[in-house]
């Protein structure tokens, strides 16, 4: 369970057990998840309550034959289409390497005493862990899972589904795989009978949220709060022997909020200007993705380069054409120390105050350049040119988005950008908003604020569309038997 969604996913678990009589199997990520879940079981909602094998856990555990281990990983590798290094890329502690734009987000114990092999490890078991357990249970529908368990689900042809915003209002709807892609948004959008849905003007629900939510750490007064709020936090947890007391390092997670305060400061200092500079000017927009995150390295594991991006865009751009550079208030922190100095050495990047709104820098520019973030959804929308390096954007497929799969033809796609979105444009852009209201359904007013303040409506609403997910043209399953859902 997500704890950010729990209360709205035991509804949606009633009402699959309502609609299908189905067994409900529910995995959780530690010991105390696994206890507060049993509790709520009493009426027998879950045919049982499991805890995972704990892959951080594994991960610093002692590796006792590694030539054996490293024969066992290469045949689950081959099997399964991927490498285990690969899987590590979006893990926050064990692929902390791989977050080359965020070298001072906090250590966690795990990514300190962890190996290679201690790694693979860890991976090799929890992959078999999922694979034994598919098989022993018939699972026949996954929901929700982690990464390994929607790797494991794909190559045993079970049908997998994560619940996920679709970054317009306060809609989400189900994904295919772990990569946060659907088919069926481009399904929708070749339908001629959609419903009209209004445009976008203001930033989705919950990014807004998010936003007052971590604004206030960036002045000294938020900062000192949000430090007397771990150091308590910690002790409680402490206190209560709480797994996850065992994690990120209490001094890292201080170092990190103190960061949040200097960090942002410094940033403001260093910028070129508010966009009302760029008035007149040329310009294609990067905005900055967060990092380590779920939503770039978890979601774009073959491409996640965010300095060797900008680089590229830089250089390939015509003479004349700025290349607007903006990152997120709350992307700071992690960020590596020299991180903005270098990408100002580039003498064509303008750096955005960091308080600029996003999406009027994307309704400004020319084009807009991404990896897989919401501003290129947000351009993708408004009918704006992109280049997107991400391979899985549920965008990729609209004729004003260019996907880069081979640098050397980034010029071109620039030139091409840079000439215009195309006079269907806007309209694909509308259309594209109709098919995501078409696969989506509303939370009606649900946020992460009020975990218990939810519509039955949008429960039943989400349970339709999970419905439709897995008819026969979306998915070789006729409908769920057995549920995984498991964080």
């Amino acid at each position: 369970m997500r704890s950010e969604l729990r209360e709205f996913q035991l509804a949606q678990a009633r009402e699959i057990k309502q609609r299908y009589d189905c067994e409900l199997h529910l995995y959780c990520g530690d010991p105390q998840q696994a206890a507060y879940y049993r509790k709520r079981n009493a009426d027998g909602l879950f045919a049982s309550v499991n805890e995972t094998v704990v892959l951080l856990e594994t991960a610093v555990a002692p590796v006792t034959d590694e030539a054996a281990l490293m024969a066992e990983a290469r045949a689950l590798e081959d099997r399964l289409g991927t490498t285990i290094n690969r899987l590590t890329v979006g893990n926050r502690h064990l692929g902390r390497g791989y977050a080359l734009g965020a070298y001072n987000f906090p250590l966690s114990r795990f990514a300190v005493e962890s190996s290679h092999a201690s790694i693979v490890q860890a991976f090799v078991t929890t992959l078999t862990f999922w694979e034994n357990e598919f098989a022993e249970k018939g699972i026949t529908l996954v929901m929700n899972g982690q990464r390994q368990a929607a790797v494991i689900a794909r190559a045993l042809g079970i049908p997998y589904r994560y619940m996920m915003e679709t970054r317009y209002q306060n809609t989400q709807t189900w994904m295919h795989d772990e990569f946060d892609y659907t088919p069926a948004i481009e399904e929708a959008f070749a339908r001629d009978d959609l419903p009209e849905t209004p445009g976008i003007d203001v930033p989705y629900e919950s990014h807004v949220r998010l936003s007052a939510v971590i604004m206030p750490s960036t002045t000294f007064k938020g900062m000192a709060k949000k430090v007397a709020y771990l150091t308590a936090r910690q002790v409680y947890w402490r206190l209560r022997g709480y797994w996850k007391a065992r994690s990120y390092r209490y001094r890292e997670n201080v170092r990190f909020v103190y960061r949040c305060w200097s960090e942002f400061l410094r940033l403001r200092s260093m910028a070129d200007g508010a966009l009302a500079d760029l008035e007149g000017k040329r310009f294609a927009y990067y905005p900055l993705h967060y990092e380590p995150e779920r939503a770039l390295q978890g979601i774009s594991p073959e491409y996640f380069y965010q300095i060797s991006s900008i680089a590229a865009v830089s250089r390939d751009l015509p003479a004349g054409v700025l290349l607007a550079v903006k990152d997120q208030f709350y992307g700071v922190a992690a960020r590596p120390n020299d991180f903005y100095a270098q990408i100002k050495e580039l003498k064509n990047v303008f750096m955005l105050d960091p308080l600029e709104r996003g999406l009027n820098v994307v309704k400004a520019a020319d084009v807009i350049v991404t990896i897989c973030g919401t501003s290129g959804f947000e351009a993708a929308a408004l009918g704006k040119p992109v280049i997107a390096f991400g391979r899985h954007n549920t965008y990729n497929f609209l004729p004003h988005v260019r996907t880069v799969t081979d640098e050397a033809e980034l010029p071109r796609l620039l030139r091409e950008a840079l000439d215009g979105a195309g006079p269907n444009a806007k309209e694909d852009g509308r259309k594209f908003l109709n098919a995501i209201a078409a696969c989506a359904f509303d939370m009606r007013g649900y946020t992460h604020v009020d975990l218990d303040s939810f519509d039955e409506a949008a429960v039943k609403d989400s349970i339709d569309a999970l419905e439709y997910s897995l008819t026969p043209s979306h998915c070789s399953a006729a409908g769920p038997v057995m549920v995984a859902t498991g964080d």
